[in-house]
């Protein structure tokens, strides 16, 4: 398996399709990419930028991506997204580029990787705006996407007894408090992200997962859990 076709297979399992040609930037609008900068740029990135990088420009309805006109070498670091509420930069090193799959790192501090690869950025990506409730980032075709935040120390570890741990670091949308965790879960259908110690959101990929899901949450909630739910969105 290429270490692309992991992210397009969740696209195309948990948003109801592959990817279509609006998704991406057209030619002329990657044309707008500095020309000595786009010789150097690795083929994964400009592949993102053409098939699906358009379309996740706002994951979690936060994280913003830099527009190919913008793209520069700047102290060494090419940023691509930025979240200006989290203060969060990421982008590739320089002397990077020339990798095929090169790591994602923090644009504060180009020694901190976040990702190994690109590519395990991308997937984070996507599944950060799957698992957004911000209405700003449901998803564009009008597809209707279940999530729930929930919150409840209760709920938390059941999903963590429950679920399965993904090997992945969550995109963060904002900062979480120093000593405390960010972690994905899954279980069958249904994907959760769990932050600190009482938060939850999660989503499901069909209609009978989401009735799990919803079981799942009285299941394990304690009276008085307060969660706000976001059901069928766009519907």
């Amino acid at each position: 398996m290429k270490p692309a076709d992991a992210v397009y297979s969740f696209i195309e399992s948990w948003y109801g399709g592959s990817v279509l040609p609006e998704d991406g930037y057209s030619s002329e609008q990657l044309a707008a990419i500095d020309p000595s900068l786009g010789q150097r740029l690795p083929k994964c990135v400009l592949e993102w930028y053409r098939t699906a990088a358009g379309r996740f420009n706002l994951a979690a309805g936060c994280i913003h991506l830099v527009e190919p006109a913008e793209l520069a070498i700047e102290d060494e670091l090419v940023t691509l997204y930025h979240d200006p509420h989290a203060g969060l930069l990421a982008g590739l090193r320089a002397s990077d580029l020339t990798n095929d799959n090169p790591p994602v790192v923090d644009g504060i501090d180009a020694d901190s990787e976040l990702y190994p690869s690109f590519w395990d950025f991308a997937l984070a990506l996507v599944i950060a705006d799957r698992l957004s409730v911000d209405d700003v980032a449901a998803d564009v075709r009008g597809i209707r996407i279940p999530r729930i935040l929930v919150v409840g120390k209760s709920l938390r570890e059941a999903i963590q007894k429950d679920f399965s741990l993904l090997p992945i670091n969550p995109l963060r949308s904002y900062p979480i408090p120093d000593g405390e965790r960010s972690d994905l879960y899954s279980s069958g259908d249904i994907l959760a992200l769990t932050d600190g110690p009482n938060w939850a959101t999660m989503t499901a990929r069909t209609p009978e997962a989401w009735r799990e899901l919803e079981a799942f949450v009285a299941r394990h909630g304690e009276p008085g859990d307060p969660y706000a739910h976001a059901t069928w969105l766009n519907s």
